[in-house]
């Protein structure tokens, strides 16, 4: 009975070390542990509210579609124009060279309608031929050249007003160098002789002056006396019946053409032909600075010639224009003549501009 209860209790003993992991490593669990895992919250309830009913919008008006309309428009030509000026720019950027001719183009057009209508308004239908009309022409398209940003506001004017009036006169064909007054710019202008082209010139003389014979030749240039110089009413020094008036030695006087022969000069005051001298007395050396100023002189009368002069004062020195026409107005006459062109190239860094310019029987170049 003893051994009996003891086997059963050792048997107990040995079940329950077993199952709390006391007893032999061999010994089986009991059970296998499960694993917890977390619960997963629920996703919240979402609720929609019931949509609400829109009021319709109201209905535009003409006036508003109009305005409306007008605005849109407004907007899609102001985004047009910007892309266009942008495309512009950038054209501008790639093909400088192709702007640079549309505009010297563009100008020399509205230059040359300036010229022809100048030709027409201040030479007088009368006279005018159709060389002058084209000379005028030919002269507004100069003046409308640009070199680019070298020139701004009135430069090209003012450069066309010096080429006219100083390089294209002067006999020499040297380069000069010319300040922009208002870009600062430095341009050189080279002149080079171009020749002769018949041309119907108009004259303005002095009352008593012979009218030039055809095949005058217009040089429009500043001539100076070597000595004292005998002015002529025609090419004839024959006699002394017929001097008119003088310059004295080293006197810059205005040369407006040649005869045919090249052995009398038309001498003028004020662009009026005055009188004829003998070239051999003449000289295109005007023994001046490059950069001086031409101003020519008065004529001075004949010492046989009578000289208005006022109460208790000595005789002055009368230009010739004033003396010619102390008893007629001056008279024009047209001849057919040749003149003398030149080619005129105004340079600054890469861009340059050539232009031709002729002389007139007004002492001008065109």
């Amino acid at each position: 009975m003893n051994v009996a209860l003891k086997a059963i209790v050792a048997g107990f003993v040995s079940v329950s070390l077993v199952g709390t992991g006391v007893g032999p490593a061999s010994a089986a669990p009991a059970h296998t542990p499960v694993k917890a895992v977390a619960a997963t919250p629920p996703p919240p309830i979402q609720v929609t509210p019931a949509a609400l009913p829109l009021a319709p919008p109201p209905a535009e008006t003409d006036k508003q579609r109009k305005e409306r309309e007008k605005a849109e428009a407004k907007a899609r030509k102001l985004a047009q124009r910007e892309a266009d000026h942008a495309a512009k720019e950038l054209d501008k950027k790639l093909h400088p060279e192709r702007h640079e001719g549309r505009k010297k183009v563009l100008a020399c057009a509205a230059g040359a309608a300036i010229g022809i209508a100048a030709a027409l308004l201040f030479r007088g239908r009368k006279h005018n031929g159709v060389g002058d009309v084209i000379l005028g022409g030919i002269a507004g398209c100069a003046a409308g050249w640009a070199l680019g940003g070298a020139l701004r506001g009135d430069d090209s004017q003012r450069l066309d007003a010096f080429v006219n009036h100083d390089v294209a006169m002067r006999d020499e064909n040297t380069v000069r160098a010319w300040k922009a007054p208002n870009s600062g710019e430095t341009i050189l202008i080279q002149p080079m002789d171009a020749g002769y082209k018949p041309i119907q010139a108009v004259f303005t003389l002095a009352p008593g002056v012979d009218t030039p014979q055809p095949g005058v030749v217009i040089l429009a240039h500043p001539m100076r006396a070597t000595t004292a110089l005998r002015l002529r009413s025609g090419p004839d020094g024959s006699a002394n019946a017929n001097v008119v008036g003088t310059f004295a030695p080293n006197e810059i006087v205005q040369m407006i053409a040649q005869t045919a022969d090249r052995k009398w000069a038309l001498i003028g005051v004020d662009n009026v032909v005055v009188g004829y001298a003998s070239t051999a007395y003449l000289s295109s050396s005007l023994a001046l600075p490059a950069e001086a100023p031409i101003h020519f002189a008065a004529m001075k009368p004949p010492a046989t010639a009578p000289v208005r002069r006022a109460r208790g004062k000595a005789p002055a020195a009368t230009p010739a224009l004033r003396l010619a026409v102390a008893s007629a107005p001056p008279r024009s006459a047209v001849v057919l003549a040749s003149t003398s062109c030149k080619t005129i190239t105004a340079s600054h860094g890469s861009n340059s501009s050539t232009q031709q310019r002729c002389a007139r029987a007004d002492m001008s170049w065109a």
